[in-house]
């Protein structure tokens, strides 16, 4: 076990000026100057199991148990910029993860797999969705198997609050793939971006196979900003990652991660793959990762992605392309103003 420093005195003192400028601007409700602490027994904390856990908040079964009908259920405002459909309880956000995982789309806001583009989601309060199983906001394939590429299209903005007790369980088999308090965000195009913002996933436990991650699983064409995670976070295959387990033509700003991760290959603390053109800034990571091969404190692997102003403190532990940073950099991938004060098994990443 190694203890290094992966940059320059002069680079760590920009770092954290830098980081200190930046997530101080545009901090919204988000404590990213906090106090240092690495003792994770009081950072990471994982879900217990819902209260019920025969159910999914999408369940008919749950919405009985809720007195709601989502077939005909109705959210406030009308989802524009100036009034935003607003997320006021966690049957609000329930129903919003409903509607995409049974193809409903509130008001018809869906073309092609892109749901709720261009629409405007505001959060009120703080949420708690301990009671029944968590279905992703967006979805790769339906519980039994079945290929089903809903993509989450919309601008969420959590108001600066939290969400709480989000548990997805593991699945039989591999597992169930896309998962996070989000599992697939994809924008209409790279001028049509959805957008993940302002609010923090606490007391949870994210777990599945591959595409996982606190708050995002995967985020394609989106921004994901202002967020944070402290809970565990773990998937048995690729790409995951405290924040967000992959990202493609992405950009992850001003967040962090506390949270345990774990996972097999493509494994970050804060993003598991940054792939073509993603942008990964001002980030850090305070959490134990470990993985197999790829594992980085912050970015687990890079390909053709940008990677600036992020540094690490929690222990990095794999067998194979093992980084305190950045576990292994890809083509055309760029690296820069990093620091790294952890322990790393292996260090042959950055």
């Amino acid at each position: 076990m190694k203890f290094e420093l992966k940059s320059k005195f002069n680079n760590f003192i920009y770092l954290l000026l830098t980081l200190l400028f930046v997530c101080t601007a545009v901090n919204v409700g988000l404590n990213f100057a906090d106090s240092g602490d690495s003792d994770l027994s009081n950072i990471a904390v994982a879900a217990d199991q819902p209260t019920n856990t025969k159910y999914y908040w999408t369940d008919t079964e749950a919405q009985t148990e809720q007195d709601v009908d989502f077939t005909n259920y109705t959210l406030s405002g009308s989802g524009s910029e100036e009034d935003p459909y607003l997320i006021q309880s966690e049957k609000d956000l329930a129903f919003l993860s409903w509607t995409i995982y049974t193809g409903n789309a509130y008001n018809n806001h869906v073309s092609s797999s892109y749901y709720y583009s261009d629409i405007y989601f505001k959060q009120t309060k703080n949420l708690d969705l301990s009671a029944y199983y968590w279905q992703p906001i967006g979805i790769g394939y339906t519980r039994d198997g079945t290929s089903a590429a809903r993509y989450f299209s919309g601008n969420y903005d959590g108001g600066g609050y939290t969400v709480s007790g989000v548990f997805t369980p593991a699945g039989s088999s591999n597992g169930y793939s896309y998962q996070g308090l989000f599992g697939r965000v994809g924008g209409r195009s790279t001028t049509r971006q959805a957008s993940i913002a302002n609010f923090g996933v606490i007391d949870s436990f994210v777990q599945g196979y591959q595409y996982v991650g606190g708050v995002v699983g995967d985020a394609r064409s989106s921004t994901v900003s202002n967020v944070y995670n402290t809970g565990i976070v773990s998937g048995t295959g690729n790409y995951v990652g405290g924040v967000v387990g992959y990202t493609y033509y992405a950009t992850v700003s001003n967040v962090y991660n506390t949270g345990i991760v774990s996972g097999s290959s493509r494994v970050g603390g804060v993003v598991g793959h940054a792939d073509s053109y993603a942008t990964i800034s001002n980030v850090y990571n305070k959490g134990s990762v470990s993985g197999s091969s790829r594992v980085g404190g912050v970015v687990g692997y890079t390909y053709y992605a940008t990677v600036s102003n992020v540094y690490n403190t929690g222990l990095v532990s794999g067998s194979s392309y093992v980084g305190g940073v950045v576990g292994d950099v890809g083509y055309h991938a760029t690296v820069s103003n990093t620091y790294y004060g952890g322990a790393c098994t292996l260090d042959v990443g950055i």
